[in-house]
């Protein structure tokens, strides 16, 4: 299969740079939990408005009984006194999305 030497030496550079790009590679559930648990700290640190202003997508869409752009709809609103507490207790991944489902 892998008979000379030069051939020998790639496949365990390249076998190698997969491996070690795969330990280092963070998994999508743990990409979403850390930005939700960011997304708390924000609304704790900063607001509501301004944790949604930040996280929500400049094309992310809320239901205020309409479909609005959800960061406008968060700028015109008035600040909230509120306390928000946000942590997902289950994150399903599939092969083309991301869900975080149950909040506390």
């Amino acid at each position: 299969m892998l008979e000379s030497k030069p051939m020998k030496v790639i496949f365990v550079l390249f076998t190698s740079a997969l491996l070690v790009s795969l330990a280092f590679a963070q998994n999508p559930a743990q990409k979403v939990y850390d930005t939700e648990r960011a997304f708390e700290k924000t609304v704790a640190e900063k607001g509501i408005n301004s944790g949604f202003i930040e996280y929500l997508s400049t094309d992310g869409l809320i239901f205020n009984p309409e479909a609005q752009n959800g960061r406008e709809a968060w700028k015109n609103r008035p600040p909230s006194p509120a306390s928000l507490t946000w942590n997902p207790i289950n994150i399903v991944c599939g092969s083309c999305t991301v869900l975080p489902i149950g909040w506390e």
